[in-house]
Order: C-alpha cells, then sequence, then structure tokens
C-alpha cells in the first residue's frame, strides 16, 4: 500500500507543476485545475506520515486556491475551501500545533455553516464532520466543555441528515454518537456516556444485518467504550456481554483488516489494558511506571511562588496583575511538562488558580477554560497519584461548575457539581477535620445548582445539610478555643463565619423558594446578627452576592409583614454592598 502510495505521489505531483505553469502563464485561467490537482496529491501524502509536512504545504497552497475562486464568485471556490480548511485542521493538530489547528476548525465550521444555509441538506455529512473535529481540536486545547457542545450539534446535524437520508445519515449518526460518548466518558459523565454508546452500539447492529462487514472498526470501539464505561459504574457483569461481542469482531477484523489490530492494540493499552489474539480485553498485572525525572525544587518553588502572588494580588484588588502572574505559572509549567510529566500536577494546580483569579476579573470565558483544563488533566492523572490528586479534582471541579454557572449554562454546571459533592464527601470522611468545611461550602454551592435547574426541593435539603455542618465545625471551634487567651488579647477569627452567612442566607431562599415563607425570618435575623462579625472582603467570599441576597430578602420580608425587620436587613444590605466598592 506504501508503495502504491508513493507511485500515486509522484504522479500527482506531475500534475500539480504542470497546473501550476499554466496558471503562471494564464493567470487566474487555470485556478479550479490547479485545486483540483492539489486536492488528489493531498490524498497519497496522507498515507505516508514521512511526508506530512509536505502535505501541510501543498493543503496551505490549496486553500489560497480556493480562497481566490471563492473570491472570484467560482461554484467550486467555497465547498473547497471548507474541505481543506477541515483537512488542513486535522493535519495541523497531529502536527501538534493546536492553536493553529483551532483556528483552522473554527473557520471550517463556519464556511460549512454558511453553505447549508445556502443549500440545505447538501452539506450536513460534511458539517458534521467539521463539528467533530473542531470538538476534538478544542479538546486538545483543554477546553472540554466547549467540545462537548460542538459534538453534540454534530451529533445533532447527524440526526438530521439521518432522518432525510438513513443510508448515508445513520453510518454517520452512530459514528457522532461514539464520539459524543468518549468524550462524556473522558468528562466523568458516565450515565450520558452509556446512553450514547448503547444507541451507537444498536444502530451499528441494525446496519450490520443488510451490510456485514461495514462499520466493523467502529462497532467494536462503540463496544468497547460502553463496556468500560458500565465498569467504571460498577455494573462489570453488564459490561462482559458487549466485551464478548467485542471479541468476535476483533477475530472477524483480524481476516478482514489486520492493520486495525495494531490501532486497537494501542487504543486499549492507553486505557490500561491488554487485548488477547482471540479478542479478550484484559486488565495486565499492575507494574510500577518508571520513575519520572526529579522535579527540580527551585522550580516548584517559583511556580508556588507565582501562585501565591496571583491570589495576593487578587485579595488586594489587583485583578489584572492577579491574571498575568498566575498565567506566568501557568506558561513555565506547560514549558516544563514538556520534558517532565512529572509536572502535569503542578500544571493543573497553576490552571485552576489562574481560573480563579480570571474569574473575579471577570473574564468569565478564559476562566471556563482554564478550569475545564485543570478538570481534564486532573481526571486524566487521577490514578497515577490518587491521594495527591483526588483534593485538586474536587476543587477544580467546583471551579468549573461556578465558571458554567457564571456564563448561564446551568444543566451543565450540575454535573461537576455533584462529582464534586461526591468527592468531597469521600475527602471528609477519611479526614473531617481538614475536609469538612470544604464539603459544607461545595454543599452551598451544589444547593445554588440545582436552584438553577429547578430544582428547589432538592437545593432546600443540600443548604440545611449545609447549615447543620457549619453549626458542627463552629462549635467544635469554639469548644477547641474556650478557656485559652491569645497573648496579645484578641479574639480569634471565626474562621467559618463567611461560609455560614452564605448558608443562612441561601437557605432563607430557597425556604422562600418553596413557600415556606413563616420560616424565612429566623435565619435572615440570624444572618444578620453575625454580620458586624465578617472583615475578610475577599472577592473569593463573593460578598457583593451576599449583599444582593440579603437586599432581596429584606424586601421579601416587608412584603409578608415583617416591615420593620425587613427595612432592617435591607440598610444591613446597602452598607455591606457599600464596604466592598
Amino acid at each position: 500500500m506504501t508503495d502504491e502510495a508513493r507511485r500515486r505521489v509522484e504522479e500527482c505531483r506531475r500534475r500539480v507543476e504542470e497546473c501550476r505553469r499554466r496558471e503562471r502563464e494564464e493567470p487566474g485561467a487555470h485556478l479550479g485545475e490547479l485545486g483540483e490537482s492539489l486536492l488528489e496529491l493531498a490524498a497519497p501524502l496522507t498515507e505516508l506520515p514521512d511526508l506530512h509536512e509536505e502535505l501541510d504545504g501543498v493543503l496551505a497552497e490549496a486553500a489560497e486556491v480556493y480562497r481566490r475562486l471563492a473570491a472570484a464568485g467560482e461554484r467550486e471556490g467555497l465547498p473547497g475551501l471548507a474541505l481543506v480548511l477541515d483537512q488542513r485542521a486535522r493535519l495541523v493538530g497531529m502536527l501538534g500545533r493546536r492553536d493553529e489547528a483551532y483556528v483552522l476548525a473554527e473557520e471550517a465550521v463556519s464556511r460549512f455553516r454558511g453553505l447549508e444555509g445556502d443549500h440545505p441538506g447538501v452539506f450536513l455529512a460534511a458539517l458534521a464532520g467539521a463539528l467533530t473535529n473542531l470538538g476534538n481540536q478544542l479538546a486538545e486545547r483543554g477546553q472540554q466543555h466547549e467540545a462537548l457542545e460542538r459534538i453534540r450539534e454534530a451529533v445533532a446535524v447527524c440526526r438530521r441528515l439521518a432522518a432525510s437520508d438513513p443510508a448515508e445519515g445513520e453510518p454517520e449518526l452512530a459514528s457522532s454518537l461514539v464520539e459524543l460518548g468518549m468524550k462524556l466518558g473522558e468528562m466523568g459523565r458516565r450515565e450520558e456516556a452509556v446512553g450514547a454508546l448503547r444507541d451507537a452500539t444498536d444502530r451499528y447492529r441494525r446496519l450490520a444485518t443488510a451490510h456485514p462487514v461495514d462499520g466493523l472498526a467502529e462497532r467494536w470501539i462503540a463496544l468497547f467504550g460502553l463496556a468500560r464505561e458500565l465498569a467504571q459504574l460498577g455494573r462489570a457483569d453488564e459490561s462482559q456481554a458487549f466485551l464478548a461481542e467485542a471479541a468476535v469482531l476483533y477475530r472477524q477484523l483480524g481476516r478482514t483488516s489486520p492493520e486495525f489490530r495494531t490501532f486497537i492494540g494501542g487504543m486499549v493499552g492507553r486505557q490500561g489494558f491488554t487485548i488477547t489474539d482471540d479478542g479478550r480485553i484484559e486488565r495486565p498485572t499492575r507494574t510500577d511506571p518508571p520513575p519520572s525525572a526529579p522535579v527540580a525544587p527551585e522550580l516548584l518553588a517559583r511556580v508556588k511562588e507565582l501562585n501565591t502572588q496571583a491570589l495576593h494580588h487578587s485579595r488586594d484588588g489587583s485583578h489584572g496583575l492577579a491574571v498575568s502572574t498566575a498565567r506566568d505559572a501557568v506558561d513555565l509549567c506547560r514549558e516544563a511538562v514538556r520534558t517532565n510529566p512529572a509536572m502535569t500536577f503542578a500544571l493543573a494546580r497553576s490552571l485552576h488558580n489562574l481560573s480563579l483569579v480570571q474569574s473575579w476579573n471577570g473574564q468569565q470565558p478564559e476562566a471556563l477554560a482554564s478550569a475545564d483544563e485543570a478538570v481534564h488533566l486532573s481526571r486524566r492523572n487521577l490514578s497515577a497519584a490518587p491521594d495527591l490528586i483526588r483534593p485538586l479534582l474536587a476543587e477544580a471541579l467546583d471551579t468549573l461548575a461556578g465558571r458554567l454557572t457564571a456564563l448561564g449554562r446551568h444543566a451543565d454546571a450540575l454535573v461537576p457539581a455533584e462529582e464534586c459533592v461526591a468527592l468531597y464527601r469521600q475527602l471528609a470522611q477519611a479526614d473531617p477535620s481538614s475536609q469538612l468545611p470544604s464539603l459544607a461550602r461545595v454543599l452551598n454551592n451544589l444547593s445554588i445548582r440545582l436552584t438553577g435547574c429547578d430544582r428547589h426541593q432538592d437545593s432546600l435539603a443540600a443548604v440545611q445539610e449545609v447549615v447543620a455542618l457549619y453549626r458542627r465545625l463552629r462549635a467544635e471551634a469554639k469548644a477547641r478555643t474556650a478557656g485559652t487567651a491569645r497573648a496579645d488579647g484578641a479574639a480569634d477569627a471565626d474562621e467559618h463565619l463567611s461560609g455560614y452567612l452564605h448558608a443562612l442566607s441561601n437557605l432563607a431562599l430557597r425556604l422562600a423558594r418553596v413557600g415556606r415563607d413563616d420560616e424565612v425570618l429566623a435565619p435572615t435575623m440570624e444572618a444578620l446578627d453575625l454580620l458586624p462579625g465578617l472583615t475578610d472582603m475577599h472577592a473569593g467570599n463573593d460578598i457583593p452576592g451576599l449583599a444582593e441576597t440579603l437586599d432581596w430578602l429584606g424586601h421579601h420580608l416587608t412584603r409578608h409583614g415583617h416591615r420593620r425587620e425587613g427595612r432592617t436587613v435591607t440598610r444591613a444590605a446597602k452598607e455591606l454592598g457599600r464596604r466592598v466598592r
């Protein structure tokens, strides 16, 4: 196959040179022929990895040719340009030039959208492929949720294609569902992943009744992904039937597509499995991975210093400086990871901090991208050092949920918020003294996410647990300090006051939301009594949000017969708002 590809390359090169000569002699007269010849040359070059740099140049030239054809109003210009942009985005991504690949993929999608708008139904398959490619490029940049949105859109496009043309659309839909299932699995959304992969598997089975040998490889991938996600959900027994079906397909592939065995071996290997000659998938005996090169202590110290400075700048209100400092830490870690994967944890931590300060600086889309990448890196490396990475993954999930909420994506935010709480419950069970405050904080956030999804009773139950946790924490802290006195005679700061105030005000809101208006007064007034002790105005404590909540509660109390208390709460809210301006 390789020899045949090289022979075709030589033939196509000669045709390209002839078309270039004609175009030089008659500028503009042979652009269509030149573009066609460049695409013909690209096809065999794709099969030869050692010639991919040449392929990049060929596709870049083809893009310019089709841009000129499009500018001249030639019929083949825009479709050719969209096609070449999509092809080049895939190649450039493989070559590791992620930012460039993203720009090309985004333009390809935009071009195919325009073409589909002008010619409904004609470019659906191409648009779906370009959307999937854009999703993959976004994922490689760490923007997992943005990638998921594009892949979901690709599935929707394929559903339209399958409805109008089942022969073409059903295979495309099954393939796009596999992409969706794999992406959902990578993001920890395993129940959704099972649904997508089961749908894909069922479609491939139906397609196989008419065309038994078509799509075997894609069907195997769907079965393997489905079995893996079921096992991750603790449903290993259910996964066995799918693994057995995958083994049968593997043996068929050995007869019809022997080269695919190498691909499968690499794929299962990256997932921590091996595959036998008869297609059985097994998890190998665990062996310790080769040790990474030691991380230079001075490098870690510098990264830590930059992160600490960024958070301090943010506390001081210098949010722009905080963002640039946090980005310096991320850049330093990215450079280090290229030669030492052991710096991945430091990169994930730095990305999480960057997301925080970007959010406090009002850069919500940028903060989402940083949090998304932090979650992805943490999840991908969790098995390597679970005790170290699990707390960071939990933090990053909470931050990710907050960024999604800030952008109005409430349903998306609920998934990481629920996973975050589940992780913190595990952590708090193992180490209650240090992890219970974090559990209380993220439970309060989960209550807010549930409200955004109109699950008001669940939200109320969550915040009631939060209030109980903070009362326990404050009682334990008071007991620890009872009978002791600081040397300077000052009182110890109430470390849980800010969290408790947010929980009380949130409880009052949730009670009002479910119509229990007579119960709103007590938590509101308790919060008001504690408010004078609040001294930490750091952006991370969301004091403006607390002031806004209290202001709403003040008006609510006034409307429901508690005029004096309502006016008092409203005044306190306005004063709190003035303190953080």
